[in-house]
């Protein structure tokens, strides 16, 4: 650009961008005329001329010494080196620039660094480190804007579905599949306490691979529902079916299929145009007519004509709709495809039912004060026992209506057997069994060869314990939450361990998309401009091919044996973490085939092989026979460890155990998602 085309007026920026084009162009032009020798030996010769010296004879030299070849290739390597210097020193700087910048956008991403703060911080940056950019925005990568569909209820922002899924073939670049099947989430969220302003993102999930986190397809924000649902989920239909011709990414082509809908019974009712949880008909499996008792509707009929897909689209229960779904125009199962989702039907639902008959219902049925005391100081106990890997310990039954999904599924699946035991009637107790052995069923097994099996064993379970409950706490038992646990084995049939369809992911990421919000205004932006933000901090790949790993050196011992070079604390496996007793009690347990373990120490030899010393519990019992033995789950009352200590391999180790003190023994309950 010519000076006459320049403006006379420009930004603070676009200043500091002529000011550095300037300076780098006289550097430029300075290193050009220090480093050529012709000039130098000009400037010399017209200095000598303009001192009028006398041309020099052989008298006026010193005897100079002879050069030999080595010398001049000193002096050649020497003058390369110092006309590379200042390339290697551009280099160096690009990375270091390069390496900043992406450890500062992890660093403001992971912390949620407000774009106010963060742009302060980088301008007092700036003196020191010029490659870095004065906004926040720039750094970040925050996309200029989105377009924006205006509905009745509110505002919808598409982030894209076929760009997430490359953004996940990016991030797992170890992956060697061709076929993504993908979970969909739709929820409420409210993003306020003082107004009614609330988000309805459309999540998706990898289901190939373990480990994954949710993303974000769409994102409505408004007073209300989104409304119109098909001016809501058109964008999401039309890019569905267009995908299910497979799309092309880096030269491959890939396969997308729908694996299911997650979504809580009002989420389905309303995605699905169907009767919500309140109405006479809303049983999304079974033909199954509701009865008004006691101010609430209940079902009793376990028995009724099963749903079909043919039934649902052509609509033959005319009581079960409300109208046509948008989700119609998809190729999937109406009924199968939409699973009950153990979250909130088992833990939120039925779990915290019985809690609430045993704390606060009715007289027949509520346990008394000092019943209820004795039960919290025991969870309380508990609190050094639990395991890393379940984040929330356990609270008292004082607390009982801030509990959390999470808690309420370790009470169910762990604490309650052991904390319920001897202080909940008998009759009542062996109910709360015939819950728990189902569900933990149901979540342990993964395995298609017994999946049939199981599937049988935990409906008859499920049956008799909702027939039971009607005798034990009445007809108001009957609850829809109650009666889909008779349905709950054909889901599980269908899709394996009960977590292959919960809610659990996607409740977490509402949680952290509801954090993304820092300010009442434009709060749909600010979710999607975050999340992008996300998307540029780098590429994470999911890999487990350093595991397992050791950490915390010591020398402690004990050690058996001489060849293992090196002793550690902790290890690091795909699904959990152990460590040695002295280090966490709660995470030294173990099992193997038919031993529970408790760990002194971990030890690795030379070739890296990794080994497990410790001591055997050597007397072990059920701790409980109804409604069958809990052996078959690997549950164990255990007591005296072996006086000598031994040695195990680590792939001799098949899960890691929940150590609960009982009386002076100790129940072991495997923690299901680690066991093999």
């Amino acid at each position: 650009m010519s000076k006459n085309n320049l403006k006379s007026v420009v930004s603070k920026r676009q200043l500091y961008r002529r000011i550095a084009a300037i300076v780098n162009q006289i550097n430029h032009e300075t290193k050009i005329e220090s480093t050529t020798p012709y000039d130098l030996g000009q400037s010399s010769t017209s200095q000598c001329v303009e001192q009028d010296l006398c041309p020099p004879s052989l008298d006026n030299f010193e005897v100079i010494p002879d050069f030999q070849s080595t010398d001049i290739s000193i002096l050649a390597s020497s003058d390369s080196e110092e006309h590379d210097l200042p390339e290697r020193s551009v280099i160096e700087n690009s990375t270091y620039a390069e390496s900043l910048g992406l450890e500062s956008q992890s660093w403001a991403t992971s912390f949620k660094i407000t774009h106010i703060a963060l742009k302060r911080l980088l301008h007092i940056l700036h003196p020191y480190h010029p490659y870095l950019p004065y906004d926040s925005r720039t750094l970040l990568h925050t996309p200029l804007n989105f377009p924006v569909k205006q509905l009745e209820s509110g505002q919808y922002i598409h982030l894209g579905l076929e760009a997430s899924l490359k953004h996940f073939i990016d991030k797992n670049e170890h992956w060697q599949g061709d076929t993504l099947f993908v979970s969909f989430n739709i929820d409420g969220l409210p993003l306020y306490k003082s107004t009614n302003i609330q988000c309805w993102p459309i999540l998706g999930l990898i289901k190939n691979l373990p480990h994954q986190s949710p993303f974000a397809v769409g994102v409505f924000c408004g007073k209300s529902k989104p409304c119109p649902l098909p001016v809501y989920l058109d964008r999401f239909i039309e890019e569905c079916n267009f995908l299910k011709n497979g799309f092309l990414h880096k030269s491959k082509r890939y396969n997308f299929c729908i694996h299911s809908f997650v979504c809580d019974a009002p989420a389905r009712a309303y995605i699905k145009c169907i009767k919500p949880p309140t109405g006479y008909s809303f049983c999304e499996k079974r033909v199954a007519p509701g009865e008004y008792v006691s101010g609430r509707v209940i079902l009793r009929d376990l028995c009724a004509a099963k749903r079909t897909n043919e039934s649902f689209r052509r609509q033959l229960d005319e009581d079960h709709h409300l109208g046509l779904s948008p989700l119609l125009a998809l190729d999937i199962d109406m009924v199968k495809q939409f699973p009950i989702d153990y979250m909130h039907n088992v833990s939120l639902g039925v779990m915290r039912k019985l809690l609430n008959y045993w704390v606060g219902g009715n007289l027949n049925i509520r346990l008394g004060s000092t019943s209820v005391i004795r039960i919290s100081n025991t969870l309380a106990c508990f609190k050094d026992y639990i395991p890393i890997e379940i984040t929330r310990k356990p609270r008292p039954l004082s607390e009982l209506q801030r509990y959390k999904a999470t808690e309420f599924r370790t009470f169910l699946l762990y604490t309650g057997i052991v904390a319920l035991k001897d202080i909940l009637p008998c009759q009542i107790y062996n109910h709360f069994l015939l819950f728990h052995s189902a569900i933990y069923l149901m979540v342990v097994s993964d395995r298609d060869e017994n999946r049939e099996i199981n599937s049988e064993l935990a409906s008859k379970l499920l049956l008799t314990f909702i027939k039971q409950g009607g005798r034990l706490y009445g007809r108001e038992f009957y609850i829809y939450n109650v009666h889909v646990l008779s349905h709950l084995s054909d889901d599980f049939l269908h899709y394996g361990a009960l977590d292959n369809f919960s809610a659990f992911p996607f409740e977490n990421y509402l949680g952290h998309m509801k954090s993304l919000v820092k300010s009442t205004t434009k709060p749909l932006q600010q979710i999607c401009h975050r999340l992008q933000e996300l998307n540029h901090t780098g590429i994470e790949i999911n890999n487990k091919s350093n595991l397992p790993r050791v950490e915390i050196e010591h020398v402690n011992g004990p050690c058996l044996i001489n060849n293992f070079e090196k002793q550690y604390k902790k290890v690091f496996l795909a699904n959990y973490c152990l460590s040695i007793f002295s280090y966490s009690k709660s995470d030294a347990f173990c099992i193997t085939d038919n031993k529970i373990i408790q760990i002194f120490n971990i030890v690795c030899d030379q070739s890296g092989g990794i080994a497990i010393i410790g001591k055997y519990f050597s007397k072990s019992t059920s701790f409980y026979e109804y409604p069958f033995d809990s052996s078959i789950l690997k549950i164990y009352l255990v007591s005296e460890l072996s006086k000598e200590l031994n040695i195990w391999q680590l792939s001799d180790i098949k899960g890691k155990c929940i150590h609960l003190p009982f009386k002076d023994k100790y129940v072991s309950i495997p923690l299901l998602h680690t066991t093999s």
